[in-house]
Parts: C-alpha cells; structure tokens; sequence
C-alpha cells in the first residue's frame, strides 16, 4: 500500500458509526481517501468550472461532498454550481452549509444573497449581503467581496 494512503477509520455497528459522523467524521476517513486524490478532483472539478462546464463541475464536487461533507471549498464550489445552473434552492442549501462551517468567511453570505436576490427574495438577499459586509471586516482578502456587497445592497436599495 501506497505511504500517502490512509487506512479506513474502523466502524464496527450503526451506534459507532453515528458516533463518527456526530464527532465530525466524514465519509473520506472511512473509505482512506487520500488528500492527494481529493486534491486532483477538486482541482479538475475547478477547470471545468473555469471552462464553464458547471455539469460536469457540479458532478464532481457532488462526490467531493458527499466524500466530505464539511469542506468550505467543496461546499461553496458546488453552490456555485448551482448557481450557475440556475439552481438557486440547492445552491443556498449549499452556502448554508458552508457558511455554518466558516462563519468569519464572507463568500457564503454573499453568494447566498445572488441567488436569494435571482429568486426575488429582496429583503433576504439584504440581510445575506449585509452579512457579507460585516463578516468580510478588515480581512484584506475579502475587500473585494466587501464591495461587491455594498454595491448589491446599494442596487437594492435603488430599485426599492
């Protein structure tokens, strides 16, 4: 066996297992999936999404977060997804989920607030893009999505 294989989380009954994912475990451990081989597939899931096959990206971060269903990454690539895919119920799912796993990451927030705004839910869309402004603060990285923000809240505002 390869040394950058890991060898699966032994689960012996239904009540161990519950444990395990109650105590943050993820289908990943179980099946000794590599970081190197998630690494490869949420790479080429990114490519296809740049090349604007959102199918086919979709697809893959499915088997991503199905394989580790709390990695902010995963999660906020198949929102976007979905997203894309005019998808917007499963997309805010997704951001829901990656927003409760990184709060102090403003992206979730936003992104939420397109596709409440794409399904005319205005006065959420408010409320997710406000929370974007306020959890992107001073964190350099995200000024840019901070401005994004203020400029939805501003177009809200204008066509109210």
């Amino acid at each position: 066996m390869p040394s950058s294989q890991q060898q699966p989380h032994p689960v012996a009954n239904n009540q161990e297992l519950e444990h395990f994912f109650a105590q943050g475990g993820a289908l990943r451990m179980l099946s000794a999936t590599s970081a190197e081989d998630l690494a490869q597939l949420a790479s080429y899931a990114s490519q296809l999404f740049a090349a604007g096959d959102y199918a086919a990206a979709r697809n893959i971060y499915v088997l991503l977060t199905t394989l580790d269903h709390r990695h902010h990454e995963y999660l906020l690539g198949l929102g976007l997804c979905h997203q894309r895919l005019n998808a917007h119920h499963d997309a805010l799912d997704c951001f829901t989920r990656a927003g409760v796993n990184r709060v102090a990451d403003p992206r979730a927030a936003f992104f939420a607030g397109l596709s409440l705004r794409l399904l005319g839910c205005e006065p959420q869309a408010q409320k997710a893009f406000k929370a974007a402004v306020m959890t992107s603060g001073q964190q350099t990285e995200f000024q840019e999505i901070k401005e994004s923000a203020r400029r939805m809240l501003g177009n809200i505002k204008e066509a109210a």
